[in-house]
């Protein structure tokens, strides 16, 4: 992989545990992708149980109900990528070679900064990851400020059933260290979704653009073309004409092979 975007992406899914690289799953990929798994289930039955054990209490139920709802698909979504590596590692490396490439293709990127919109999407990252780690941050500083208030209500990153009762700093720690792995593992999955989704939707926007700019611009390189061949007018218009029009056919055959590819590597991929 040589574009940065998409080696990001890479390294994201193998840190989950999904297999986008050549070969078989590894057991370190193995061994992550069922911790993923394992946080996640337990972060569900803890908020179920809670749930039940509480569901004579409104508020509680209703703040329970309203954690588990945010945290029920996450497995499915795991489960899913899992699904689609083949298709994971065709998408992955077709966007890595520019899905198409144009026999004139230095003519249709002289006026488009492609790098820029590279950037531009390493930016996203950025600022959602930051954005995602100063709230996972505020919420772990809560159950510390809760305890050391007394306030037994804030305890907890978020309400849970535990098999043991929270009555002293070792039960408080164990419990906190805990809900911080299975929470972290929430915020992450959310994470790899939304940044998958970015880059999806940026690169398919980037072929959109790489597309109308081919197609608005086929007149001029197919006589650009022709010039550069040292092709003689012939002495008839007809002449002319067909030649012209071999060469604006092949121009057009090569955007719709390029709109072909765009519909089935970028768009079907989430159908």
């Amino acid at each position: 992989m040589k574009r940065n975007s998409v080696r990001i992406i890479c390294s994201f899914l193998d840190l989950t545990g999904i297999n986008v690289k050549e070969g078989q799953y590894s057991s370190k990929q193995f061994f992550r992708l069922c911790t993923v798994l394992f946080l996640l289930l337990c972060t569900h039955l803890s908020l179920v149980a809670y749930a039940y054990i509480n569901r004579s209490e409104f508020q509680e139920s209703i703040n329970t109900v309203a954690y588990t709802g945010s945290t029920v698909l996450l497995p499915v979504v795991v489960l899913k990528f899992v699904h689609t590596t083949e298709g994971l590692k065709c998408l992955l490396e077709s966007i890595d070679q520019n899905v198409f490439t144009y026999s004139d293709e230095a003519n249709i990127e002289v006026h488009y900064d492609w790098l820029q919109d590279e950037r531009n999407t390493l930016k996203v990252y950025g600022y959602v990851l930051c954005y995602q780690f100063f709230g996972f941050a505020l919420a772990g500083i809560s159950p510390i400020v809760g305890y050391v208030s007394g306030n037994t209500k804030t305890f907890l990153l978020y309400p849970g059933w535990t098999p043991w009762t929270i009555n002293g700093f070792g039960t408080f720690a164990v419990t906190y260290f805990f809900q911080s792995l299975t929470a972290g593992c929430v915020f992450w999955i959310y994470y790899l979704t939304q940044m998958y989704i970015i880059f999806v939707i940026s690169e398919f926007l980037r072929q959109y653009r790489r597309l109308c700019r081919a197609l608005s611009s086929i007149d001029r390189r197919t006589q650009k073309l022709l010039q550069s061949a040292r092709i003689s007018i012939p002495a008839s218009e007809l002449g002319w004409k067909l030649e012209y029009g071999d060469a604006f056919a092949n121009q057009l055959r090569q955007c719709a092979r390029h709109h072909q590819l765009l519909v089935k590597r970028v768009v079907l991929h989430f159908l």
